[in-house]
């Protein structure tokens, strides 16, 4: 007999996690719609401020998408550096505070940018560039590592349907206030804008710790003592992490999709840029 009620199946949460859902949703909500005014602006102050110049590597003289092919190249570094800080501190920060902590670096860097971005030079441009992909990098694998420290897995099939959602909407808002606004502000103006935003990330997270805290602990079965090599393998995540890949058929063909996704998205941007650059210039640029 069908249910009365589809949404149900869907959203099929306890009275009691509905906090914690909308608080989680709201979290991620955020952190995309975020990511998602950071995006456009940064590529715009990219291909805006090397469209007439172009850019000079030693001896090769750039366009402005290619330039930005090789600002890809640099994110993959920052994004191995991020991943770093990010394993360092997650072993000593949990939950709320892992949040807080990148939620301070991040409010800091956006107040640096709202004073400098407005007349930037190449310094500012290169670096916001990279600031857009590592502020995605943080804050996504923060949400999750607090996620994941905070919900058991027979609530995770109730809630993270309508987490997830919270992303998907995100990024639908995050690009239509943009869109609708983007004429109306200074690229100053969005960055106290996402400092905000931000702030706000950090006083959401900060209300889900203590909710998740009142819950009463899961009792963990005693085990023994890892061996010292098995301890030594534990010590390097990115070392045991690439053993595990290639053990496995399923993780290689995960990393083979994610691989030709990345592939065809930047070949497509790359397009993308190339046809923005050769039509536009100047305000249309944003």
């Amino acid at each position: 007999m069908a249910s009365a009620n589809p949404l149900k199946q869907i959203l099929d949460i306890r009275r009691a996690e509905w906090p914690q859902a909308l608080l989680m949703f709201s979290y991620f909500f955020l952190v995309i719609t975020t990511f998602w005014i950071l995006k456009p602006l940064k590529k715009g102050l990219f291909i805006g401020f090397y469209q007439q110049p172009g850019f000079d590597l030693g001896s090769w003289h750039m366009s402005a998408p290619q330039a930005e092919l090789l600002a890809k190249v640099l994110n993959m570094v920052v994004a191995m550096a991020a991943v770093a800080a990010f394993s360092l501190l997650s072993r000593t920060l949990q939950r709320q505070r892992l949040t807080v902590a990148f939620c301070a670096f991040f409010l800091v860097t956006f107040a640096g940018y709202a004073l400098t971005i407005d007349g930037a030079g190449s310094l500012t441009v290169w670096s916001f560039y990279l600031f857009g992909d590592l502020y995605s990098t943080l804050m996504v694998a923060t949400f999750f590592a607090f996620l994941n420290d905070s919900v058991q897995p027979d609530e995770a099939k109730r809630l993270y349907g309508l987490i997830g959602l919270g992303g998907v909407s995100g990024g639908w808002f995050g690009t239509e206030v943009l869109r609708a606004y983007i004429s109306d502000l200074s690229s100053a103006e969005w960055m106290w804008i996402c400092l905000g935003v931000t702030a706000a990330i950090a006083g959401i997270a900060l209300l889900a710790g203590r909710l998740f805290d009142r819950k009463p602990s899961v009792s963990v079965p005693a085990t023994k003592a890892p061996a010292p090599a098995a301890a030594a393998a534990a010590g390097n995540p990115a070392i045991e992490g690439a053993r595990l890949v290639f053990r496995s058929p399923y993780l290689l063909s995960v990393v083979a999709i994610v691989g030709l996704y990345e592939m065809v998205s930047t070949i497509m941007d790359f397009q993308f840029s190339s046809t923005v650059a050769h039509y536009t210039s100047g305000a249309e640029l944003k």
